[in-house]
């Protein structure tokens, strides 16, 4: 029995933009924890410090999320352009070893034709040539006349 799959709980647009956000935030939160250590006595000058901090990783965090979200992109892109040109390819060596395999096909069967069709006048002729050495009158007609 099949399972029913369960719809997605975001489109594949929400699943990207969901994926872009996290890298940002990833990328954001990993300068701050790398930032050089300051030491400051106020809870304000830590929060300006913080925010200047944020100030300079917000850019860099936007660029690396934009280039892997471009970049993944043109690799979705570049695969199915790829997958396209497989396919026809495929679909050309198919269709050639049909062809070919229909030629040979062909040819096996009226070689195959010619040597039954040889096969049944020989043994029509060696009826023909035992009844004539026993005296017996042969009147069966040739197998051309058979409609075989």
């Amino acid at each position: 029995m099949e399972e029913k799959q369960r719809p997605s709980l975001f489109s594949f647009a929400q699943n990207i933009g969901l994926g872009n956000a996290i890298i940002f935030l990833l990328t954001v939160i990993g300068y701050l924890f790398t930032a050089p250590p300051a030491t400051v006595s106020t809870f304000s000058q830590r929060v300006r410090l913080i925010v200047a901090d944020i100030g300079a990783a917000i850019p860099a965090a936007f660029f690396l999320t934009f280039l892997l979200d471009v970049g993944g992109s043109l690799l979705m892109l570049f695969w199915n352009l790829m997958k396209r040109q497989i396919e026809k390819y495929d679909a050309q060596i198919t269709a050639d070893a049909k062809a070919e395999g229909l030629e040979q096909g062909l040819e096996q069967g009226l070689e195959q034709g010619r040597t039954e069709a040889y096969q049944e006048i020989a043994a029509w002729n060696n009826r023909r040539l035992d009844a004539e050495a026993k005296g017996i009158p042969f009147n069966e007609p040739p197998p051309s006349q058979n409609g075989n």
